[in-house]
């Protein structure tokens, strides 16, 4: 029987008790939190499950442990997107993961293959096998410690940790290569002293964050100028399409022949330039603007009209299905952010 787990993420030790507490929870079986390490039970699992925070808004976990159960972990989106995270695999065996808000559960990221970037306002579910040999790291660095760590410079290289510093949801998948295989082994390898140990962790912490930021300047840039290479008429397509998000989109077929194209050419050239199919990119769109307009104090109702939803079930299921949470949750978690700055200003 496979265990449902969900967990959030925050740089400090909260979130890591919170998910021992779970975990002995849904399998009956205590696990025990000693200086910042996960002890699991026998019958839960064995190895190392260790995090190290370093006090300023950053911290790394390592994992190097064998799962003797089926386990289903949910990172629930955190509507205060405060934290920015970094997932690498170094698992012999694929630990499968899917986006939450895929409700056809396939297959999504392999993340032997990978290193996948996410913000904490999204949600992640990772399907992990009886037997499983999971060997990772996860770097967790919260808003705080990019506005005082990243120049001004970095930030207009890299729209994504821009887009991050505005409070912007944003996710990514990098390629591993050898380099970065290297150097993540070498952090799951350290062993030092105890008094040694924590500085050398920070140390290698950084040369890693540094050299991960830079692979996905270098990425974005690759993209900006593929995108600019005879994909304007895309461009153009993407405004005008997100400009009348009230009223149903076009059909493929329509602006294949728009393009002078046909469906299946269409529908890879849009899929390479804007980095996501034309069904997906339209969820995401409507359920990014219906999130903002909810935030604004909008209702639920005339949130999803503007989406181009008439039914309003239909809206909050749609919405729930993709954030994890109910439209009218969302808005309620979001008046309990505001209302210590509002009672400050008053």
């Amino acid at each position: 029987m496979k265990l449902n787990l969900d967990y959030y993420l925050t740089t400090d030790e909260r979130w890591l008790r919170n998910f021992s507490d779970t975990l002995s929870e849904i399998t009956g079986y205590e696990n025990k939190i000693r200086e910042n390490s996960l002890v699991l039970h026998s019958e839960v699992g064995e190895g190392m499950f260790e995090l190290s925070t370093f006090g300023d808004g950053l911290s790394l976990l390592r994992v190097d442990c064998i799962f003797h159960t089926d386990l289903n972990l949910n990172r629930s989106p955190d509507p205060k997107n405060e934290e920015f995270i970094i997932h690498f695999n170094m698992s012999e065996d694929p630990v499968y993961a899917n986006n939450i808000k895929n409700h056809k559960k396939k297959s999504w990221l392999n993340f032997s293959e990978a290193v996948y970037y996410s913000s904490s306002g999204t949600g992640l579910e990772t399907r992990i096998q009886q037997g499983d040999h999971i060997k990772l790291l996860l770097f967790i660095v919260d808003r705080r410690w990019i506005n005082t760590n990243i120049t001004e410079k970095d930030l207009i290289e890299s729209s994504i940790v821009d887009q991050f510093r505005n409070n912007k949801c944003v996710k990514g998948i990098l390629n591993m290569d050898l380099v970065d295989y290297n150097l993540a082994s070498e952090i799951l390898d350290l062993s030092f002293p105890p008094h040694a140990f924590k500085l050398h962790t920070h140390g290698a912490t950084l040369t890693m964050l540094a050299h991960l930021f830079k692979k996905i300047n270098i990425r974005e840039h690759a993209l900006k100028k593929e995108i600019s290479l005879g994909t304007e008429p895309f461009s153009i397509l993407k405004d005008k399409l997100l400009q009348q998000l009230h009223r149903p989109w076009p059909p493929l077929e329509t602006l294949a022949n728009e393009h002078n194209m046909s469906k299946t050419k269409f529908i890879q050239s849009f899929t390479r330039i804007l980095g996501k199919n034309y069904s997906q990119f339209y969820l995401d769109a409507r359920m990014e603007k219906s999130a903002r307009m909810i935030l604004e104090g909008i209702s639920v109702s005339m949130a999803g009209m503007e989406v181009g939803y008439t039914n309003l079930g239909h809206f909050s299921k749609i919405f729930k299905r993709y954030y994890g949470i109910s439209p009218r949750q969302y808005a309620k978690q979001k008046e309990l952010i505001l209302i210590p700055t509002k009672t400050t200003v008053a």
